[in-house]
């Protein structure tokens, strides 16, 4: 257990008192208390490798809590010393790179009762073999700790073996884990780090290197999932996806979290199974519409309500030419259209003329006759 500094000395005895000392080993996790971890055919994947132990950051988990539900932990004490014995970046405050001394909107305890160099940020490294696993999906498990950018006008970001993530980093960047508390995040990483996955060396960094905000964070472990089994800990999602300005629901939207994808009814409603318990990044889209995203709050076996999307008419124009069917484009005020057709893709002839109302048009036009088997809508 880590040494604690300061005046929170007495509520951080009684706290630890609280919490279960009991030392756990899983099937899915190995030894909690190991720095690192590799295992074949876990019940949750083919290979699961973890860096850093499972411990609330040295503060041990309350009695019953499972970090892996997504549930947040109760609030704990700052700042404490880091354990040398800890792998690099975990376990340990981290204030972020640009932070020099005057921030945009003051800062966290973390930042105010820890200094350099002690507190620089430090990537967090992954080594492991794929041992014959043929990669098909990788997923990430973070246990993230006092993230506050909105609070106080930080820009996080997050790269993988240089690379940014966007999903990650647009997710990070609207915590606000006051408190301190911590709190599990589960990520599908997209297919272009698979290569880096590939390589059997992930190096992460969480930092923000413009604003000068005086955010300090910290991170727990960090668990790759590669090929899923299926068996994580779930929740559900429920929400609606309406258009913006009008309200109006948008049946056949589409929404995604993690690998899991639902298709909004009639009514604009949709409804999300087995989402994998931890914040979890959520996405909308529509044919004719701006896609959106957001984050939402998983608990395992529990349904998260609410989480609805209001999609903006994607107004941008597009030159489509189509083995005709039906022709769609959003016409906007006051400008004019005009359809064509041709026989060979290259000479065209004009057609009707369209005047912009900021409306979608559609048009129903032939394949028939040969001379006008193909049409296009073109902005005059």
């Amino acid at each position: 257990m880590k040494t604690r500094i300061g005046s929170g000395w007495a509520s951080f005895v009684a706290m630890v008192m609280a919490f279960s000392a009991a030392a756990q080993v899983t099937p899915e996790d190995g030894d909690w208390s190991a720095q690192t971890v590799s295992i074949l055919n876990t019940p949750q994947a083919q290979l699961m490798v973890r860096v850093g132990d499972i411990d609330n950051l040295g503060f041990g988990w309350p009695e019953g809590f499972d970090p892996f539900s997504g549930e947040t932990t109760p609030a704990h004490t700052y700042p404490w010393e880091v354990d040398p014995l800890e792998t690099a970046g975990t376990d340990r405050i981290m204030v972020v790179t640009s932070y020099e001394g005057n921030p945009p909107a003051g800062q966290d305890g973390y930042t105010s009762f820890t200094q350099r160099p002690d507190n620089a940020v430090r990537p967090i490294v992954l080594t492991y073999t794929l041992g014959g696993v043929s990669l098909q999906n990788a997923a990430l498990q973070i246990f993230l700790d006092d993230f506050q950018a909105p609070v106080w006008q930080a820009n996080y970001q997050v790269t993988v073996n240089g690379q940014r993530v966007a999903g990650l980093e647009a997710l990070i960047n609207q915590l606000s884990q006051t408190g301190p508390v911590g709190r599990l995040v589960t990520f599908e990483l997209p297919s272009q780090f698979y290569a880096a996955v590939a390589s059997g060396r992930l190096e992460f960094e969480f930092d923000d290197r413009t604003t000068g905000a005086g955010d300090g964070y910290a991170i727990d472990f960090i668990k790759l999932l590669v090929n899923r089994t299926g068996a994580l800990s779930t929740g559900t999602i429920t929400g609606v996806v309406t258009a913006a300005g009008t309200g109006q629901p948008i049946a056949n939207a589409v929404v995604t979290s993690f690998d899991r994808q639902a298709t909004t009814d009639a009514a604009g409603n949709y409804t999300l199974t087995n989402v994998p318990a931890g914040l979890a990044y959520v996405t909308a889209s529509a044919a004719g519409y701006e896609s959106a995203s957001r984050f939402a709050e998983i608990i395992v076996g529990q349904t998260t309500p609410d989480v609805d999307f209001v999609l903006a008419v994607d107004t941008t124009f597009r030159l489509n030419i189509y083995v005709a069917v039906e022709l769609e484009f959003f016409a906007r005020q006051g400008e004019n259209y005009v359809l064509q057709y041709s026989a060979d893709l290259t000479t065209w002839h004009n057609d009707e003329q369209i005047t912009g109302s900021n409306q979608w048009v559609s048009r129903l036009r032939s394949t028939r006759p040969a001379t006008q088997r193909y049409w296009r809508a073109e902005r005059l």
